[in-house]
């Protein structure tokens, strides 16, 4: 199926089903928050062609992804406004306000696992949706240059990924590891900076590989 078969941003609890099989055998890239995100990286993927999910602020620089997926309440309520503004693509989150937020609700959703982690889960939904291949970009799982995040921290009273949590989201993206091996997803970790020991390529050469 394409991307243009979407969930529409109006999707109700009930459309979160519909990610079900929705890129069954495609390439999905997902763009994470983290410092070694580049302008030039995001520019490489959407001449690609690729879908694309977008990770929290990350909509910012992908305002053409096909989702914005975010954990986090908070997240939501803050961004909410910018998010109506300029983003097209479906939202997807985790809480039970999908009429609020306009977003389909992954929570319960059987075969989709969180992580506890927003990046995490963006590659669980890509699984989700069928993906036989997951290229990752702005994975950093460190503060890169002392940096959290490609984009200025989030105001109070939002987190900005301190190294605690950060150790915890490293032990849960071993379990996603583990459930990608088991069903057969090949995984490529693009990132120019990462603490997180997958299978390493350059985004180039990961498309170039598959194209």
């Amino acid at each position: 199926m394409s991307s243009s078969r979407l969930p529409s941003a109006k999707a109700s609890i009930r459309a979160a089903a519909e990610f079900a099989g929705l890129w069954r055998g495609q390439t999905v890239v997902c763009l994470a928050s983290g410092p070694s995100l580049t302008p030039g990286d995001v520019a490489t993927v959407q001449m690609s062609g690729h879908v694309v999910i977008a990770v929290n602020c990350t909509f910012r620089v992908a305002p053409w992804a096909a989702v914005l997926y975010a954990m986090d309440r908070g997240f939501w309520q803050h961004y909410l406004p910018e998010i109506e503004r300029t983003f097209s693509g479906a939202r997807v989150g985790m809480h039970l306000m999908p009429a609020r937020y306009r977003l389909a609700t992954m929570k319960g959703v059987s075969g989709f696992r969180p992580y506890n982690n927003s990046g995490a889960g963006a590659i669980s939904l890509a699984q989700y949706g069928g993906a036989s291949r997951v290229l990752m970009l702005g994975y950093d799982l460190q503060h890169t240059g002392g940096r959290a995040h490609h984009h200025a921290d989030h105001p109070r009273p939002l987190g900005n990924a301190r190294q605690t949590s950060v150790d915890r989201w490293l032990v849960r993206f071993s379990e996603l590891r583990t459930r990608l091996d088991a069903a057969g997803v090949e995984y490529v970790n693009c990132s120019r900076a990462t603490a997180l020991d997958w299978p390493r390529m350059t985004i180039e050469e990961a498309l170039r590989a598959r194209g």
